[in-house]
């Protein structure tokens, strides 16, 4: 894991389906919020990025975990819901960022994610940020409570 980075970023707004955090199929619901976004005529994507939020409820045994993509724009919330999706507004103003070299495996990523967040008090809601335009394909981000 790399040394932290702290960047600053703006208000946005997170469209995600829910997955299970082990077996879930990452690039397919992408792929479906993808193809909901090019459809949906008020919403663009933000950034080329997918993320992945993880919550407290990630850390269970049938632990789950939030696929999406940010977005600009409005949709309504009952035409998310007939497509399974949801939105969240994110209001950090700061994130924190570590480039993770490690496996991908679920219990992996939240053990370093949970030490993260023990040794530098960050809120329990974090996520892991996807680029195939980066050098740094894959980035744990946090922010502080």
């Amino acid at each position: 894991m790399s040394e932290m980075s702290s960047i600053s970023v703006g208000n946005s707004r997170y469209l995600y389906k829910k997955s299970p955090l082990e077996g879930g199929d990452l690039v397919g619901l992408w792929k479906e919020i993808d193809s909901f976004i090019e459809r949906a005529p008020r919403l663009t994507k933000a950034t080329v990025n997918g993320f992945v939020y993880f919550n407290e409820s990630s850390l269970s045994a049938d632990g789950i975990c939030f696929v999406g993509h940010e977005v600009v724009g409005f949709c309504d919330e009952e035409l998310l819901e007939d497509f399974d999706l949801y939105s969240m507004d994110q209001r950090a103003r700061e994130v924190f960022r570590y480039t993770y070299q490690g496996p991908m495996e679920a219990s992996e990523l939240l053990r370093f994610a949970r030490e993260i967040i023990l040794r530098d008090g960050y809120s329990e809601n974090w996520r892991m940020s996807f680029s195939a335009n980066s050098g740094e394909l894959v980035r744990m981000e946090f922010w502080k409570s």
